[in-house]
């Protein structure tokens, strides 16, 4: 799935990634590796912003596809588990 066109914007802690895509947020949890972060996908039921909507199927996969391809364009990986 593309997602160039996708505004992705990745903040977070060692505990958990904030997600903003397209004005929308979601914070996944996970934890801090030596070379990036590991991502609970299980995690990914509801977007914080806007009205805490649960999070499609398809809007699962595009949340996954569209951090992996920003975290691409960087030293830092985030993997889904």
């Amino acid at each position: 799935m593309q997602n160039k066109n996708k505004d992705v914007r990745i903040t977070g802690t060692s505990s958990y990634v904030n997600i903003e895509i397209d004005g929308r947020r979601i914070q996944i949890s996970g934890e801090m590796m030596a070379d990036g972060f590991l991502a609970y996908k299980g995690d990914i039921k509801k977007w914080d912003y806007p009205e805490e909507n649960p999070v499609t199927k398809e809007e699962k996969q595009m949340i996954i596809d569209a951090v992996t391809e920003k975290a691409a364009d960087s030293d830092f990986t985030i993997i889904f588990q």
